[in-house]
């Protein structure tokens, strides 16, 4: 199956085939990149396939909505002699962390250490510690599923912080102090209702009402704010559909494909093990049947082991004023294949809005030409969603029966607190009981201290009377031997 991107004169096609060997949708702001990414996802969507959208300015949920016609529309329309093109709306999913769209949640298992410490900020001996924290966790049996059992276990880390150092080497309490005032930090911008169950299930990316198929958006409004939050919940998810779904190999089309926006978040100071990871999710994710298109300002954004996964590749225009900026303009051009007939630098710079520079694989795996593409119109609405078509989706969505409620099992925090009742109890019985023989001993030391008064006062009152009566014998003694006298 191809689908018409565009082109007046040289029709650009992309291949549904190739669609699992990704690509990239790059351009300075306002140039169409968001247009371009909405339009493929209408062209897949009407040929039943799921997209997976993070939506950053949230002006990507209108698919949801119908497109209005007007005469730059038309205009656009007449120029790619698009007959059939008619406006319309798609199936729509909209999921959030912030509340504002179907909940979507992880455990802090499910997260797991790396990303955790990627998502909280934390430097090397701050990420031991957490790495120490799911070791105790999971030797304990000590399930770690939402915000309390982060925080409870941080907690008996400082408690017995000496015994864990002793078991698992040095961990040390400032450490762990500072990680708990990160988390301090993290409750306050509101993302900890992330953390808990029912965790998000990535299989459900692939259903659908209908012959259509769905656009599940991530709305990203808020999480962007926050680019650390955003770069760990979409590696999260990545990693999650790489790992969930079966082998299926090359498919005539794939059964999801991902659109990531403000991709260059993704790759933000990656450690080189992490960079690793996603570029193996990227090259084997294909046999998943999953296709994905990073969207960015600029291909210097994406690393290159990246980027040269990216076989599909439409580059909006890029503007240069500097000697850096030029050499970003060259480096785009130079990722595509030549077109003898124009300059590709040249081109990029000069590119109107709604035009691109296009290279797409065709069903053998070769890349197109470059070729300057004005991109078809949209079918559904260009801008926000309206807030009450909103409200309506996630209100009646099938998603927001199953994910809206949390479930609070029994984790870390339950028994944890049990066990610091009990330490408590125990504690109050000690020093109850130290109490009580502190009262013993001072009751007994009271009891010697009157024993001894009563000794004294009666050894002197015998003493004295004893010198009495020996006085009173000696002078007895003394007058019967002066009568003999």
């Amino acid at each position: 199956m191809k689908y018409l991107l565009g082109g007046e004169n040289e029709k650009v096609y992309l291949n549904s085939k190739m669609l699992n060997r990704h690509g990239i949708i790059a351009g300075a702001t306002g140039t169409g990149k968001t247009v371009t990414l909405k339009v493929i996802s209408e062209l897949l969507n009407n040929d039943g396939i799921n997209t997976f959208i993070t939506d950053v300015k949230g002006d990507i949920m209108s698919l949801a909505e119908n497109g209005e016609r007007n005469d730059k529309i038309d205009e656009r329309i007449e120029k790619l002699g698009l007959s059939d093109y008619q406006v319309d709306s798609f199936p729509v999913e909209i999921f959030d962390i912030y509340k504002k769209g179907v909940p979507l949640r992880a455990s802090v298992t499910d997260i797991g250490p790396v990303l955790l410490s990627k998502m909280l900020g934390l430097n090397e001996v701050q990420s031991g510690v957490i790495d120490v924290m799911y070791k105790i966790a999971d030797e304990n049996g000590l399930k770690l599923i939402d915000f309390k059992d982060l925080k409870i276990m941080l907690k008996y880390m400082a408690d017995f912080s000496s015994d864990i150092s002793n078991k698992y080497g040095n961990v040390a309490k400032q450490s762990i102090n500072a990680i708990q005032r990160t988390l301090i930090r993290f409750e306050n911008e509101g993302a900890i209702d992330f953390f808990g169950e029912p965790s998000f299930d990535v299989d459900d990316l692939l259903l659908k009402n209908g012959e259509k198929g769905t656009a599940n958006i991530l709305n990203c409004t808020e999480l962007y704010l926050n680019s650390k939050m955003y770069q760990s919940v979409v590696i999260y998810l990545l990693s999650q559909i790489f790992t969930s779904l079966e082998e299926v190999g090359d498919l005539d089309k794939p059964k999801l494909v991902l659109f990531l926006d403000e991709a260059h978040l993704i790759f933000k100071d990656l450690n080189k093990k992490m960079l690793e990871n996603i570029v193996t999710i990227i090259k084997l994710i294909r046999s998943k049947g999953v296709g994905i298109f990073f969207v960015t300002q600029n291909p210097k954004d994406i690393p290159e082991e990246v980027l040269s996964q990216l076989s599909n590749r439409i580059e909006h225009a890029l503007r240069a004023y500097t000697p850096n900026e030029i050499k970003n303009v060259k480096y785009a051009a130079d990722s595509f294949r030549k077109n003898p007939n124009f300059d590709s630098e040249k081109a990029i710079l000069n590119l109107k809005t709604g035009e691109a520079l296009v290279s797409t694989l065709n069903e053998d795996g070769e890349p197109s030409m470059a070729e300057i593409t004005l991109i078809r119109p949209p079918m559904s609405k260009i801008g926000m969603i309206d807030e009450a078509v909103f409200n309506d989706i996630v209100k009646n969505s099938d998603f927001n029966k199953k994910y809206k409620e949390p479930i609070d099992r029994e984790s870390a925090y339950e028994i944890l607190s049990e066990r610091y009742i009990k330490i408590n109890e125990e504690m109050e019985a000690e020093k109850t009981e130290k109490e009580a023989q502190k009262e013993y001993r001072t009751k007994q030391n009271q009891k010697k201290r009157n024993e001894g008064m009563a000794d004294k006062v009666i050894k002197r009152v015998f003493s004295a009377f004893t010198y009495q009566i020996g006085k009173t014998v000696a002078r007895d003694i003394m007058n019967t031997l002066k009568k003999k006298l």
